[in-house]
């Protein structure tokens, strides 16, 4: 292995000078961010090809919209970008830990990599604790689900038809 590379601990990927400088994109962003006062210390970018596609920071305060993270952020713009949904063949550098909400855009996004800077642990000794969201999407064993009424009807099943 060359000295521009080292071995994460957490996965078999390797992480470059590229992927470094890739991060350090996400983490500027972050900082602005913060300095903007737009949300959250959270920055994150979307790379295609060794390209950046988008590059974003949390903007919870700035829209009052509670789903602007900084991953949904970069997501949004890098699909806006490419003019498709799906992301498989791009790479997500975050530098925190993505919460459930933010995971489940990863997925639906179809994005494959992604780097992560801090752990949910270290945001939460920051101040931004998910804990609450992990356990509530942990499933109905963990009883903290929300409760849901079921009220299917007829209608319901005629779209899923169409």
């Amino acid at each position: 292995m060359s000295s521009e590379q080292q071995q994460t601990s957490s996965s078999k990927l390797t992480v470059t000078k590229v992927d470094e400088c890739f991060m350090a994109a996400a983490c500027m962003s972050a900082n602005a961010g913060v300095i903007l006062r737009h949300g959250g210390p959270f920055g994150a970018s979307v790379v295609r090809d060794g390209m950046p596609i988008s590059c974003a920071h949390n903007t919870v305060l700035y829209s009052k919209d509670p789903t602007c993270h900084a991953e949904v952020n970069a997501i949004r713009h890098a699909v806006r970008h490419l003019g498709r949904s799906e992301l498989s063949d791009c790479v997500l550098y975050t530098t925190c830990e993505p919460c459930p909400m933010c995971w489940g855009a990863i997925m639906a996004s179809g994005l494959k990599v992604m780097y992560v800077g801090a752990d949910r642990y270290c945001a939460a000794r920051f101040g931004f604790d998910d804990k609450a969201f992990y356990d509530e999407f942990a499933g109905p064993e963990s009883g903290t689900m929300m409760p849901v009424n079921p009220t299917k009807t007829e209608e319901d099943e005629k779209w899923m038809a169409k």
